[in-house]
């Protein structure tokens, strides 16, 4: 099987021809003691971006082999990389191994003007050849199921303040005008029933963006090996929570990878099994984190909040 096929790259624009420049002086010492060219190129082109979506350089062995790769965050959000490195040190503690695997070490991070950058070690994406694609989520698929089952298995727990922050989440959902009347009415009826002790949610780790753009398999070259032996990798922590509120990952990790609805439906089944709840607690979960993404958008446009709101019912009222 010959290796996965390495992206198309782009010269450095520019306008961030002079930030690299910056950077350079930073990484350039580390590129050399792990054997790769300080010289950089663009990961994609930059179109039609949101304003804090990070620069992304690849870095070259002298063979041309990428070996690494450097985000940096832009002025809209100066600390969104150091926010992800924060987040995903806490969430490899906290998984352990070999739970914690999934989550790459860095090579190096710091701040260049106020911008935060990390370097990571270089891992192969997903295909965008179609068929390529369709083997890749095939056989990967049960590898990731039975990861996010195990994460909800080893994170559960009793939040502090009697809910307190659930009720938040659900909140904004029942207080949200944009929202389906049904949509509010439920949010409702879910903080009654945690207010009356009826119902006592929990917590798990939540990465809040797993689609699979967010995956890489855990080998520079060999993707066959990786999602047959399901060696992957999960990248960009930065909005991830501790505290995170269970299912939302699986609904989105469903949505991308084109789950089954039957196969879906026994895997919300296997998470409500764990923390110990009905199918109703199941929309009640979901709709908390959906109120939470929408309290913390940051640079998210809310039209795009709303469609995924949209999206995560009938998802999730599909299977339940």
């Amino acid at each position: 099987m010959p290796p996965h096929p390495f992206p198309v790259q782009y010269r450095i624009s520019v306008d961030d021809a002079d930030l690299w420049a910056r950077l350079a002086t930073e990484v350039g010492p580390v590129l050399q003691r792990i054997g790769l060219v300080c010289e950089a190129a663009v990961l994609r082109p930059v179109v039609n971006t949101v304003a804090d979506d990070t620069l992304k350089l690849v870095f070259r062995d002298p063979r041309a082999r990428p070996g690494a790769v450097l985000l940096c965050s832009r002025p809209a959000a100066p600390d969104l990389v150091a926010r992800g490195v924060e987040k995903s040190v806490a969430a490899k503690q906290l998984l352990g191994n070999p739970l914690g695997r999934v989550i790459l070490e860095p090579i190096a991070s710091g701040n260049v003007d106020g911008l935060s950058y990390v370097l990571l070690p270089w891992r192969c994406s997903l295909s965008h050849v179609r068929y390529t694609w369709a083997i890749q989520r095939v056989m990967l698929l049960p590898h990731l199921l039975r990861w996010l089952r195990d994460v909800t298995q080893k994170t559960a727990r009793t939040p502090d303040g009697n809910g307190a922050c659930f009720v938040a989440a659900l909140g904004h959902i029942a207080s949200n005008l944009h929202m389906q009347a049904a949509l509010r009415r439920l949010a409702d009826c879910a903080i009654g029933r945690i207010q009356a002790g009826e119902w006592k949610p929990q917590h798990v780790l939540a990465h809040n963006d797993l689609w699979s753009g967010n995956l890489l398999l855990d080998s520079p070259t060999n993707w066959l090996m990786c999602v047959a032996t399901g060696q992957f990798i999960v990248i960009d922590w930065a909005g991830a929570l501790v505290s995170g509120y269970p299912l939302f990952d699986l609904l989105r990790l469903a949505q991308s990878l084109r789950v089954p609805g039957k196969a879906l439906a026994r895997e919300v089944q296997s998470h409500m099994r764990i923390l110990g709840g009905t199918s109703d607690e199941a929309r009640w979960y979901v709709l908390a984190a959906l109120g939470n993404l929408g309290l913390n958008l940051e640079h998210f446009p809310e039209h795009h909040y709303l469609q995924l709101v949209d999206q995560c019912w009938q998802t999730i009222t599909t299977v339940t």
